[in-house]
C-alpha cells in the first residue's frame, strides 16, 4: 500500500477524531448548561458576593448579600457598599429596588428570565462561531465546580462560568472584551444551601416611599442629563434598564428593550455628535442590525438582533411620554 495514502488516511482519521471529540465536548457542556437553566430555580441559597461591571471607562465593584428561595430573592447592600442600604426584591412577575436616600421604590420587570436568556445563548454556540469546552474548576466559595470555558473561533476567551459540581448553579462568571480585559464579574465568597428565611424578607413595605416606574426614570434622567424624553412608547415591549454610560467618548442615555420571544434592543441617544453605526453592530458580535437617525439635535441609534426593517419600525414609536 503506497505509503503516502497511509498517512493521509492517518491524518484524517486523526482530524475526524478531533472533531468528534470537539463535539461530544460541547455536547457535554450543552447538558450542563440546560441543567443551570432548567433546574436553577429549585435552588434555594443564602451567599455573599462579589459583583463587578464596566460602566464607561470605570470597572465599579460592590458586595451583595443574596437570598433566594424559587423564583423569589432579596438583595440587601452591606454597610461600606457605595450602594450601603438599598433592597432589591424579585418575584416572578416585577422587581422592586428600595433607594433610601431618596425615598423611592422603582418597579421594574424581573432580571432572573434574562440571565437564563443570557445562558441559553450559549446553547447556540456551535451556529454562531464560538467554542465551548468543560473542564474541572477551582473551589468557589468552599464548593467543588466545573467550568465552562467560552471562546471565539480564533481561541479568544469571551466568558468563563464556574458551575457548582453538585448543584445547578453558577457561582462565578467572568466575561471579556474583545481585547481580553474583563468588563462583567460576579464571585459567592460564602453560600448556604439551608437558609433561614424572615417573615416578609420579599417584599417591600415602605410608608411615604414615591413609586416610580423605569418611564418614569427616562423622563427624570432626561432632564437631570439635559436628553429628550424619549422612549418605546408601545406596550408590546418592555423597557428593562435605563442608564447612562460613555460610548465612544460622549455620554450616552442607554434603554434596554425586550419585544417577542427572544428579541432584544438597545436605545442609544446622545445630545452632540454622530454615532458610528458599524462600531454599534460590533457590539452585538456581528449578530445585531442598527438604525441611526436624528432628532431635534440629537442623533438616536436602535441596535438589535432583529432585520433593519423592524428597526426601522421601532424607530416610529419612538416618542415623548
Amino acid at each position: 500500500m503506497n505509503r503516502s495514502f497511509i498517512v493521509r488516511s492517518g491524518t484524517a482519521l486523526a482530524a475526524l477524531a478531533a472533531v468528534a471529540a470537539l463535539a461530544f465536548g460541547q455536547d457535554k457542556v450543552a447538558a450542563l448548561i440546560k441543567r443551570v437553566i432548567e433546574e436553577g430555580d429549585s435552588v434555594n441559597y443564602a451567599g455573599r458576593r462579589v459583583v463587578e461591571y464596566k460602566q464607561g471607562p470605570e470597572l465599579r465593584r460592590h458586595t451583595e448579600q443574596i437570598l433566594r428561595v424559587g423564583d423569589r430573592s432579596r438583595i440587601d447592600f452591606p454597610e461600606g457598599s457605595p450602594m450601603s442600604g438599598q433592597i432589591v426584591v424579585e418575584g416572578k412577575d416585577k422587581r422592586e429596588h428600595y433607594f433610601p436616600d431618596k425615598n423611592e421604590i422603582l418597579s421594574m420587570p424581573p432580571r432572573r428570565p434574562e440571565a437564563f436568556e443570557r445562558l441559553k445563548f450559549l446553547l447556540d454556540a456551535r451556529e454562531r462561531g464560538l467554542k465551548l469546552r468543560a473542564e474541572p474548576g477551582e473551589e468557589v466559595a468552599g464548593r467543588p465546580t466545573q467550568t465552562i470555558v467560552v471562546e471565539d473561533r480564533f481561541g479568544n476567551k469571551l466568558q468563563q462560568l464556574w458551575v457548582d459540581n453538585e448543584r445547578p448553579l453558577v457561582l462565578r462568571r467572568a466575561m471579556f472584551d474583545p481585547v481580553g480585559s474583563r468588563v462583567g464579574f460576579f464571585e459567592f465568597q460564602t453560600i448556604d444551601f439551608d437558609p433561614r428565611v424572615p417573615r416578609g424578607a420579599f417584599e417591600i413595605r415602605r410608608r411615604g416611599a414615591k413609586r416610580l416606574t423605569l418611564y418614569d426614570l427616562v423622563d427624570r434622567t432626561a432632564k437631570e442629563h439635559d436628553f429628550l424624553p424619549l422612549a418605546i412608547r408601545d406596550k408590546s415591549y418592555q423597557l428593562d434598564l435605563v442608564t447612562t454610560n460613555s460610548v465612544q467618548g460622549k455620554e450616552v442615555l442607554v434603554q434596554l428593550y425586550a419585544g417577542e420571544g427572544d428579541e432584544r434592543f438597545t436605545l442609544y441617544q446622545v445630545k452632540d455628535g454622530t454615532l458610528d453605526a458599524e462600531r454599534f453592530r460590533r457590539f452585538g458580535r456581528g449578530r445585531a442590525n442598527t438604525h441611526v437617525w436624528s432628532r431635534d439635535g440629537r442623533t438616536l441609534a436602535l441596535v438589535g438582533n432583529v432585520d433593519k426593517a423592524k428597526l426601522e419600525q421601532l424607530a416610529r414609536l419612538v416618542a415623548p411620554r
